[in-house]
């Protein structure tokens, strides 16, 4: 690989990954290769240090993206797509960045991938892309790579939202801007398979809320 990506670490399947985050940590750094540079999203006191150690016993030039890039939502009241001011090292960078992609973990998601697309204008590409690609990439994001399943809205009047948020830290964030969101009722369809501890999630569920339970066939 040119480089690796690593996002953010929460508790989720336990039974494969480990109990704790720097298990989980440690099996997600795995894809960390021999000289490969690799990006981690998001800063974190319990897993920065696995990475950091993967990443000297593998002699690989490490990154983390929200230490240098931060990108600000200019609007949340869109289901569909979003638009940021983005900063690089604490100072403007971007204006009006549009990604065709809502959600509140997608201001995450961006400065990941600037810190990404710095990082590859470094690397023998056959075409590097440029400032121009990477915008136009981000605006037609779901048209381009058939993005599915994340805040994805699948109809209107009434507004369906589909999100495969799964785990403690998506889950919470992904109900806290549904509840920013305007609506009349709010309905939701939910399910969960069996290594997932529901426990730790249900609080995060909205109490004022019409629940419909499934069970996914596997």
């Amino acid at each position: 690989p040119l480089l690796s990506v690593i996002t953010n670490i929460s508790y989720d399947h336990q039974n494969l990954l480990g109990d704790t985050l720097p298990e989980i940590a440690g099996e997600k750094a795995g894809i960390i290769k021999q000289g490969v540079p690799v990006v981690i999203g998001e800063t974190q006191a319990e897993s920065a240090p696995v990475f950091e150690k993967k990443a000297r016993e593998t002699d690989a030039p490490l990154i983390f993206a929200d230490q240098h890039y931060e990108a600000v939502e200019q609007n949340i009241s869109d289901w569909k797509s979003n638009h940021y001011q983005v900063f690089k090292n604490k100072k403007p960078y971007l204006e009006n960045l549009e990604v065709e992609a809502a959600g509140p973990f997608q201001a995450r998601n961006v400065a990941t991938v600037l810190q990404a697309w710095e990082i590859l204008q470094s690397v023998d590409l056959p075409k590097t892309p440029d400032l121009t690609a990477l915008r136009t990439g981000l605006a037609g994001l779901r048209s381009f790579t058939r993005f599915m399943g994340r805040w994805q809205v699948i109809g209107t009047q009434p507004t369906v939202l589909c999100d495969s948020a799964h785990n403690e830290a998506g889950l919470r964030i992904a109900f806290e801007r549904i509840l920013l969101m305007p609506f009349r009722r709010l309905h939701i369809v939910t399910g969960f398979v069996n290594d997932k501890e529901v426990g730790n999630v249900l609080g995060y569920f909205p109490v004022n809320a019409r629940y419909y339970f499934a069970k996914a066939d596997i």
